[in-house]
Parts: C-alpha cells; sequence; structure tokens
C-alpha cells in the first residue's frame, strides 16, 4: 500500500443528470443502490489511472479491479457512490476486507450522516483501525524483510495486515521472487568482475530505483528492502 491522492474529478457517472434522478429515487425508497454507478467504466478507469492499475491495498498490479468502499456499504451506505469512498482492488483484498471496519469510536448511522462525507471529518470521529490510502502514509505503518513478509510499526498497521491479508503466501512468494531475482543477478554481476560486471550492477541500480517509484507493483516493499540490495551492490 502506498498513499494516493486522487487528483481527478468525479466521474460523469457519479454527477450526471441520470444519476440525480436515481439520487432522488433513492432518497424517496423508490431504489436501491446500484452497482451499475459506482462500479460504471469511467468511475473504474479513473480509479486505475489514480492508482496506478494496482490494488490500493496490496499494491498487486490489477487491470480489471473490483470497487471497494472503503467504508463498507453495509452500515456506511450514504457514502455508497462518494468518490472519495471508493478505491479499486483485487479480488483477494475484496474477500478478506469484506465489510470488516473496525473502529475506535462507535457512532450512530444518524451522527455519522450529520458528520457529512469528509474523509478527515470521518477519520477524526471514528478513529479507523484500517489504513486508508488517501489520507494515510503506509510507510509509517508498514515495514519489510527480504523474505517478502510485511511487519506492522503501530497497532492500525497490524490490524490492516491482518483484516486485509497483507501477508497471504502468494503475496509472500510474489514480492520473495522479485527480490531473489535480482539478489541473483548481483551475485552473478560480483562474480564477474569486469567492465561487464561492473556495468550490470550500475544497471541494477538503476532498476532498483525504478521499483521503488509509485508506478511499480509492490513499491513500497521495493522502497523498504532497497537499501540491502544498494549495500550489497556497493560492498563490490
Amino acid at each position: 500500500m502506498i498513499k494516493v491522492i486522487k487528483t481527478a474529478d468525479v466521474p460523469d457517472s457519479l454527477k450526471n443528470e441520470k444519476f440525480q434522478k436515481h439520487l432522488i429515487r433513492l432518497k424517496n425508497n423508490k431504489a436501491k443502490v446500484s452497482g451499475g454507478y459506482y462500479g460504471a467504466k469511467d468511475v473504474r478507469e479513473s480509479l486505475k489511472n489514480e492508482f496506478n492499475n494496482k490494488c490500493a491495498y496490496c499494491e498487486t498490479k490489477e487491470f480489471s479491479p473490483e470497487i471497494e468502499h472503503y467504508r463498507p456499504q453495509s452500515k456506511y451506505e450514504y457514502l455508497s457512490y462518494e468518490w472519495t469512498n471508493l478505491i479499486p482492488v483485487c479480488r483477494s483484498c475484496n474477500r478478506s476486507k469484506s465489510n470488516k471496519f473496525p473502529i475506535e469510536n462507535k457512532i450512530t448511522i444518524k451522527n455519522l450522516e450529520k458528520l457529512g462525507t469528509a474523509l478527515n471529518i470521518l477519520n477524526e470521529k471514528e478513529k479507523p483501525y484500517i489504513l486508508n490510502p488517501e489520507i494515510d502514509s503506509p510507510k509509517e505503518h508498514f515495514s519489510f524483510n527480504t523474505l517478502g513478509e510485511i511487519y506492522s510499526k503501530t497497532k492500525k498497521g497490524k490490524i490492516t495486515i491482518c483484516v486485509c491479508n497483507l501477508n497471504d503466501e502468494t503475496l509472500i512468494y510474489r514480492r520473495k521472487k522479485e527480490y531473489d531475482n535480482i539478489l541473483k543477478i548481483i551475485e552473478m554481476a560480483k562474480l564477474n568482475n569486469t567492465n561487464i560486471g561492473k556495468k550490470t550492477l550500475n544497471i541494477i541500480k538503476e532498476v532498483v530505483n525504478k521499483n521503488k517509484k509509485k508506478e511499480h507493483e509492490y513499491s513500497l516493499f521495493w522502497q523498504n528492502i532497497s537499501l540491502d540490495l544498494e549495500n550489497l551492490i556497493d560492498n563490490n
């Protein structure tokens, strides 16, 4: 997970005339919340762009994401179409999180609706235990080891790892595999004590730096373990 600040405007499907009529019908109990709006193509495409085609929780590349409600519909139906409550996730994370949303301060739905939809106000009042990629800075809550495992620095980080199952065996395997592949190339290059070997090490440095960027899969993992790789390269 990395922090993402949405820059795109609210998609047309969540503000056009058809949607406004739907909201009126919804308010008058003549309609139900529909995934046809929050799951519309323009909403999905905008979320994919904002999150670099990655799951908002585990950072696995996901080109056909499911649309997740950070605050679940089961309790926060009035936020079903709220742009700041929608994030793209993989099926695994969506199933793991499901309707779980542990918070420190329980607030009645009536009082919640009075607070409105501003994320900062809702978070301040409820104090949720699941990290919000649009509000929190995940690097302050997570750390990784070279085995691909994620560790918590805080209570909030620990609960997020548990709820979203961020130490799923498949995730650990994928993160470790990426690290091991780079490690093998470094070791081979160091054995080749020639200009070719040194050039290879410089290329690896560039690859590691590229992997740390937000566009890359598991970028927070790379940000955490890159120092280990850089030390291996520099101690040639």
